[in-house]
């Protein structure tokens, strides 16, 4: 698992960051997959109607635990961990063999991920957050946080589904 954020910081800040954004993002993830663990996934790149309300109760309750109970909008998209990784985080380095299916969830509000962070550091904000999960387990994968969009359209990568308004 791993965090990425959006923006200029020292490289040791960034490790402080991402170490302990992926405590946090652990604890939430543990406490939002009671009741939403094994979906059935399909091979196909559409999101089956029965995952739609389990990523979308999964969407609204880390946007809350993130700062923003209402994000302006929340999409979700079917797709591989390679695919999604490089809409996301395109600079970033990208695991052979990321075949894995995952489900993106891209959010836009207002978000602050809530964890310690080094003296003098301020807490990782940005108005766009992803969260990416195992399309098998629904066990968290990545969280996203930045301030900018995305470098790719979510449509390339699979039929796009709007979910909590």
């Amino acid at each position: 698992m791993s965090f990425r954020e959006h923006g200029v910081m020292s490289r040791r800040r960034k490790i402080a960051t991402w170490t302990s954004a992926a405590v946090a993002a652990a604890a939430i993830s543990a406490s939002l997959l009671a009741g939403l663990v094994s979906p059935s996934a399909q091979a196909s790149s559409a999101i089956p109607a029965q995952v739609i309300g389990r990523l979308n109760a999964y969407a609204l309750a880390f946007a809350r635990q993130s700062g923003d109970a209402t994000p302006a909008s929340v999409v979700a998209v079917k797709t591989t961990q390679q695919e999604a990784l490089q809409a996301v985080s395109p600079d970033n380095t990208v695991p052979r063999g990321a075949r894995l299916p995952v489900y993106l969830i891209v959010m836009k509000g207002k978000f602050a991920i809530h964890f310690p962070v080094p003296r003098g550091s301020h807490e990782p904000t940005g108005r766009s957050l992803s969260v990416m999960l195992s399309a098998t387990t629904f066990q968290l994968i990545d969280v996203g946080l930045g301030n900018h969009a995305l470098s790719t359209s979510l449509h390339r990568l699979g039929p796009v589904f709007k979910l909590a308004r």
